[in-house]
């Protein structure tokens, strides 16, 4: 086509336009004065301006108003349209005031960016770009997906207007068009120019979705979805003390009336309408409902409980968020239990059924609310056991909101991290690790008890979804005004789980538990007499998520004791700890000699360990094994468990676990011993000290009278030999 020919065309297309708006204004206006693309200087353009707002008036398109009422004005109407070929009357008024718009003078801001700009730049990290949408909803776009129009569409919504006024072409034939290139370009300069000012932004420390935060001056946050709850007052969304709270799912607020009449009739029938404070009447009966089920504990299990209701209420404001873990036979009150802290945790609860580690964390993405896994059970196969360990795994990392950080696309790593609380029910729970062991609190439950005749039938007590959900709100409205004695309420509890011979880590469960449940019965810092009626409950010997837990030196030692060695396949003695106890004892089971010194270092020689006796240093005299840091024979023993070695390794798992034991029992890194014909580095480790006692009325092996004296392990008072030692 010749130029002539092309002129032709778009004087054509241009007059076509100018009939059309003729057409539907009734009259034939006259052309408005658009601003050229190069800077003018400041007269002409204020000329140019003054000219064109004269026109936009005279045209009719806008009422009669002082320019930045019209400019305000022409942006809501751009804002009511989201499509530019929607011929509706709405869509006719957006591109009448979209090209008023364009024919004002403006300057960008800080960013780069048009005024009013509805999406909010965040920052970048790599190709990676963060934004607030007009929703205030939390976008991540690559580059390379911030240049496709229906990504941009996606990211302006509803104000998709706005880029018809700041980023419009008029085409040749008159219709206006979105130079979206223009709109990316300006969007990753501002996204750049917010990493020079507050660097690299990080969306998992950045961000938070809805539930429960606590600034670093520890001021709690509730995010409500579509609002902040932050002392006591309504706050919207955006940047926060540093962090910025984007758009999610809606929770509902803590209560700001009294009790609806039906829920005050289930507390007042109930008897728990009593008092002055009537927010600490939920949390009574919330702990009298749970005192309904036949607990093991029954003490102790329903504050636990209570506790971990609070615990999910405030999610990510609590450094440390223990787990919970009912267990009990059927019929014995799981499922209705989780239903009950199902209808008044609401939608902070997320229940799930056999789902995989990664699931739970792609479902909670940056909410901190609390996690149910109903009917959690060790199944027997291989891949049900590993999806299980995977979720005991994340289980484990929420505890106190670990990252997990997986490999991304362009160079840019994945993070996830739960910050909510966890929470099972189940009969046979899956194999749990010491450290998750330490973070889970396992309250038993028994059968309901069988009605005595006539007697009505015991059941859970039930509430509706709407009185499950008010009880929930009230019971967060308690949480919120107490926060303040949060730190001192905790650290009395942690006090006395200390004092009853509890780590840390064990304090820190099941005192955060109690601490919360305190937080809604009772007002201010626990006393003794608070605590006292609990305290029966709490010593460590008794409690059985503790009982048995052990340091990772003494797992090791175990694990060594109760290994067989392959060349004792068929040997009378099947296990290292049952030969040593023979040895320490000197009790033979046949021939006289093989628990003599000489004798069971030849024997232990076979599975790579050695015997011996220390002349000098802590064991001087004691009669000790030497474990070998490296050997392949001790490697078979700890094959398998958390202290293998690895293929190339210098020393093996157990050598470093070693390291650990007290000096009385053991020590790491002697000077070297030979064992099994080689002088090796080894750990002694002294028999008297990792051989256990006899317990009470243990059964014997009756022993020949060779010394007349009891063995080295006998307590006061055991018969000595030829005496009438029971037999075995």
């Amino acid at each position: 086509m010749s130029n002539e020919a092309r002129k032709a065309a778009a004087a054509a297309a241009k007059k076509k336009h100018e009939r059309a708006i003729a057409r539907l204004d009734g009259k034939e206006p006259p052309k408005p004065e658009f601003l050229p693309s190069d800077p003018e200087p400041e007269g002409e353009t204020d000329a140019i301006g003054a000219e064109t707002e004269a026109a936009a008036f005279e045209h009719g398109s806008i009422p009669p108003m002082g320019a930045d009422e019209a400019f305000a004005s022409a942006r809501r109407s751009l804002l009511e349209v989201t499509a530019p070929k929607d011929r509706s009357a709405k869509a006719k008024k957006a591109e009448d005031a979209a090209r008023f718009v364009r024919g004002f003078t403006w300057s960008p801001d800080e960013l780069g960016l048009p005024p009013h700009m509805p999406v909010r730049p965040l920052g970048k990290m790599k190709s990676h770009l963060y934004f607030m949408d007009t929703n205030d909803e939390f976008i991540e776009l690559s580059a390379t997906k911030l240049g496709q129009q229906s990504e941009m569409n996606n990211l302006f919504g509803p104000a998709i207007g706005y880029l018809w006024s700041f980023y419009g072409k008029m085409s040749s034939n008159g219709e206006l068009r979105i130079k979206y290139e223009d709109v990316s370009r300006d969007l990753i300069g501002a996204c750049g120019r917010m990493v020079g000012r507050t660097g690299l932004f990080d969306p998992m420390r950045k961000v938070r979705g809805r539930g429960a935060w606590r600034t670093d001056e520890g001021v709690l946050v509730l995010h409500l979805g579509d609002r902040l709850w932050i002392g006591g007052e309504e706050q919207p969304l955006g940047e926060y003390a540093g962090h910025v709270y984007a758009r999610d799912k809606d929770l509902p607020a803590p209560a700001i009336k009294g009790f609806s009449t039906e829920l005050a009739a289930v507390f007042f029938e109930d008897g728990e309408l009593t008092g002055d404070d009537s927010l600490k009447v939920p949390g009574r009966w919330l702990l009298k409902s749970f005192r309904t089920w036949t607990w093991m504990r029954p003490d102790l299990d329903p504050y636990l409980v209570l506790g971990y209701v609070v615990c999910v209420m405030l999610g990510a404001a609590l450094k440390w968020r223990p787990a919970i873990y009912p267990t009990g036979d059927k019929a014995s009150g799981k499922s209705s239990l989780l239903d009950l802290v199902k209808k008044v945790l609401g939608d902070r609860l997320m229940d799930l059924a056999d789902p995989s580690g990664a699931g739970i964390y792609q479902s909670l993405g940056l909410a901190a609310i609390g996690v149910w896994v109903d009917e959690f059970e060790q199944e027997g196969d291989t891949g049900s056991d590993a999806r299980a360990a995977a979720v005991m795994r994340l289980a484990r990392y929420a505890s106190d909101g670990k990252n997990m950080v997986r490999g991304g696309q362009d160079g840019v790593p994945t993070n996830y991290q739960a910050r909510g609380t966890f929470g099972f029910t189940g009969i046979n729970p899956p194999p749990m690790k010491p450290a998750e062991l330490s973070r889970t609190a396992m309250p038993m439950l028994g059968k309901f008890p069988t009605p005595k005749k006539g007697a009505p039938e015991l059941k859970a007590p039930e509430l509706s979804e709407a009185l499950g959900a008010e009880l929930g709100q009230h019971l967060l409205t308690r949480i919120v005004e107490r926060w303040h004695d949060w730190p001192d309420v905790l650290s009395a509890w942690r006090g006395v789980l200390l004092s009853h011979g509890h780590d840390s880590r064990a304090a820190d469960t099941f005192g955060t538990l109690l601490a919360a449940a305190h937080l809604v019965l009772k007002d201010g810092v626990p006393l003794s007499a608070d605590i006292d009626p609990l305290a029966k409950c709490l010593p460590k010997a008794e409690m059985g998520e503790t009982a048995d837990d052990k340091a990772n030196w003494e797992r090791c030692i175990d694990r060594l004791l109760q290994s067989q060695p392959d060349a004792w396949r068929s040997y009378k003695y099947r296990s290292v700890g049952e030969f040593l106890t023979a040895v320490l004892d000197d009790r033979p089971k046949d021939d006289p000699d093989e628990t003599t010194p000489a004798h069971a270092r030849d024997r232990l020689a076979t599975a790579g360990l050695g015997l011996c006796t220390p002349t000098k240093g802590a064991l001087k005299g004691q009669l000790c094994l030497a474990v070998p840091s490296n050997h392949i024979q001790v490697a078979k023993l700890y094959e398998g468990s958390l202290f293998s070695m690895g293929v190339g390794a210098v020393a093996g798992g157990w050598a470093h676990a070693l390291k650990f034991v007290p000096a009385e029992l053991g020590i790491a890194d002697h000077a070297k011993q030979r064992v099994d014909g080689s002088s090796v580095q080894c750990t002694l480790l002294a028999l008297k000290k990792i051989i256990a006692p006899a317990g009470d009325g243990e059964a014997r092996t009756a022993r020949p009278a060779l010394t007349g004296q009891g063995g080295p392990n006998d307590q006061p008072g055991d018969p000595g030999p030829g005496s009438d030692d029971i037999p075995f």
